[in-house]
């Protein structure tokens, strides 16, 4: 949880970790808590400062314990040397633990969430909906013509379609939206907090960027074919149908637009 400044500055011994994306420098971090620490004393000739590496497997370097503490006492270097070794071990195991996590919510081929998290996102968002009268959007988006695509140019370069639609959201949506692949070209998005007007005025946003959307295509040969990007959205919001009802409705909404899009653009099946 790392401590509070008047922790750090007071406390006669403190440890603590750098969570500078700079680990090569851990001089310049002890002078800036040096510097922190002439604000808050009058004579810092009193503290001693040393660092200490935190190495996990195959020596990678996980960051600096800094210590800071009084000179009259004795730093016993074999208990910090122990210390040190256990800490690092809990570090990479918390690391680990947090990649195991990423991997098992997120989509392998986009990087956006995966469908079980946006799952445990909706449930825990129709809660509070209810409890809080809360209003949150949900969109469904799927690729026209992904199937075309992959028959023609090769699964390969279906999936680079389906990258630059995930780039779409990732660009137009919020950061606090559950940017998800549901699963093949299908996309959904929840936006909490977000009223049917917000959501139409993001739907406005992401149909002006599709009018000029294209991308080139490569077949054998090096020869390669510049295609439109076509998505069908449908929308729908807690405001509009009771909470539990929304993503249901969304994708009903979606349904309806693809099968429109498919009347005047047959092609693209």
């Amino acid at each position: 949880q790392g401590f509070s400044a008047i922790q750090l500055l007071t406390e006669e011994q403190q440890l603590i970790i750098s969570d500078s994306h700079d680990l090569c420098s851990p001089y310049e971090l002890t002078e800036k808590l040096k510097l922190l620490s002439q604000n808050a004393y009058e004579n810092t000739d009193n503290y001693n400062w040393e660092f200490a590496p935190l190495c996990g497997s195959e020596n990678k370097k996980l960051g600096y314990l800094i210590i800071k503490q009084p000179v009259n006492l004795a730093i016993h270097h074999d208990i910090i040397s122990l210390f040190v070794d256990q800490l690092s071990v809990t570090i990479e195991n918390r690391l680990l633990l947090l990649e195991l996590e990423r991997l098992a919510n997120t989509d392998s081929l986009t990087g956006i969430y995966n469908r079980n998290f946006f799952q445990k996102t909706l449930d825990t968002q129709i809660s509070n909906a209810a409890k809080n009268s809360i209003a949150f959007s949900i969109f469904v988006i799927d690729i026209n013509g992904l199937k075309r695509i992959n028959d023609t140019y090769g699964h390969e370069e279906g999936d680079k379609l389906i990258i630059s639609v995930a780039n779409l959201l990732k660009k137009t949506f919020r950061n606090s939206d559950v940017i998800t692949r549901s699963g093949g070209d299908e996309f959904v998005v929840l936006c909490p907090n977000t009223q049917c007007d917000d959501a139409l005025g993001v739907l406005n946003r992401i149909r002006c960027i599709e009018k000029n959307m294209t991308l080139a295509h490569y077949k054998s040969g090096n020869t390669h074919q510049i295609e439109p990007v076509h998505i069908s959205i449908g929308i729908a919001c807690s405001t509009e149908t009771a909470p539990e009802n929304v993503f249901r409705l969304a994708d009903e909404n979606m349904y309806k637009d693809k099968k429109h899009f498919y009347a005047s653009n047959s092609k693209y099946r």
